[in-house]
């Protein structure tokens, strides 16, 4: 693990400081050692606050530093008006999941509510604890088509309908979600249904039963073991690690699910599930057991650390560059035949338009859709070298 005064050195006190509320909240560190951290060192208060709305753990730090009478005040206002702004907009969140679960189910469309509001309370145990913006579903991919117009009867606004009405197959070849939202008096509440864990543009052929196993069915509840290998692909594969939630999230599951048998998928995910191991012992001290190593154990020392380096400095939200997922994940795939496969699907997918593109130029004409995609393609590859 790396200790608090190395990163304190290296990267400032305020990220040293929210390390500690990490570690305490995961029993990796006692309160005794954040409460004199507290004491002993000069914080920028509102920078702390930043830092902990970036990596989305202002509830988690909320509730480890309650106990604490040295905090700034304000700052301790900032957190206590933030998380219960967050646990009204979770209620809510969970009302609205609970709506549209009881629409499809007169339609007769199996859904499930999994991540945000469900991994709350089965991984957190409490709905407020874990930051979540959006209502993630799991729906199969044949019903898609009945579900998308049942929301635009319902009033539901779906982003990319116009793409998706012109190319259903396409769409549902590249994509792996629907994204809808609604815009009420109560709030703006946006809704992904997913069909599949991953997009086409990592040349994978993944799907929910292949993260749970053959006996899963979507509709059956998930068990926490179950999220091991689906926030492997989503946090590592797709995201690439990108905030300390992630990590938590992580940390979390490895301290509850032990046994090997949550490891699927080992051929495909054994990288994946070292770079787990490797960043959550170094920055939580939680250790990872009878995992599927990768053999390559140096480019995991080299890969994680470059993580855990852009985790401590990062100082604005945002996504990782796609470069920087694409350059792990060849790294991670077997064979030449695996990494060739991902370089095309890669290139197909930034050719080919996608809702974001249509969100705000539906009346443009398709042509500049595709003529925009070689930029984006530039610009990564920039981004790249």
């Amino acid at each position: 693990m790396i200790a608090i005064s190395d990163i304190q050195k290296k990267y400032g006190n305020e990220i040293a400081m929210l390390m500690l509320c990490c570690r305490v909240f995961l029993k990796t560190e006692d309160l005794s050692a954040l409460e004199q951290f507290v004491h002993a060192h000069t914080l920028d208060w509102d920078e702390v606050y930043h830092l902990a709305k970036v990596h989305r753990i202002r509830y988690i730090v909320y509730e480890t530093t309650l106990p604490l009478q040295s905090l700034d005040l304000k700052f301790k206002e900032q957190l206590k008006q933030a998380y219960l702004n967050h646990s009204v907009r979770a209620f809510r969140c969970q009302q609205k999941a609970h709506q549209l679960v009881a629409l499809m189910q007169q339609h007769q469309i199996p859904i499930q509510v999994y991540k945000g509001i469900h991994l709350s309370q089965q991984l957190y145990n409490h709905l407020s604890l874990r930051e979540f913006s959006d209502i993630d579903f799991i729906v199969n991919e044949e019903d898609i088509p009945r579900l998308v117009a049942m929301l635009k009867t319902a009033g539901y606004k779906v982003e990319g309908a116009t793409l998706f009405e012109d190319s259903e197959e396409k769409y549902l070849k590249h994509q792996k979600d629907v994204i809808c939202y609604d815009d009420s008096p109560e709030g703006f509440f946006l809704y992904e249904f997913h069909y599949k864990p991953v997009g086409s543009y990592l040349a994978t052929n993944i799907s929910f039963n292949d993260l749970f196993g053959p006996s899963w069915q979507v509709g059956k509840d998930l068990s926490l073991c179950e999220y091991l290998p689906l926030l492997t692909v989503n946090h590592g594969l797709v995201d690439r690690y990108p905030t300390l939630r992630c990590m938590i999230d992580i940390a979390l599951l490895t301290q509850k699910c032990k046994q090997s048998t949550c490891y699927r998928l080992p051929q495909l995910l054994s990288g994946y599930y070292s770079l787990n191991a490797y960043i959550i012992e170094k920055l939580f001290s939680v250790q990872a057991t009878e995992y599927p190593a990768y053999p390559d154990t140096r480019f995991i020392t080299q890969q994680g650390e470059q993580i855990i380096q852009w985790l401590l400095k990062k100082k604005e939200a945002g996504r990782v560059p796609l470069s920087a997922i694409i350059k792990v994940a060849y790294r991670l795939r077997s064979g030449l035949f695996e990494k060739i496969k991902l370089v095309k699907a890669v290139v197909k997918y930034i050719l080919t338009p996608n809702y974001n593109d249509t969100t705000n130029a539906q009346q443009q004409p398709k042509w500049m859709y595709v003529l925009s995609r070689p930029i984006r393609l530039l610009q990564h590859l920039k981004r790249y070298i």
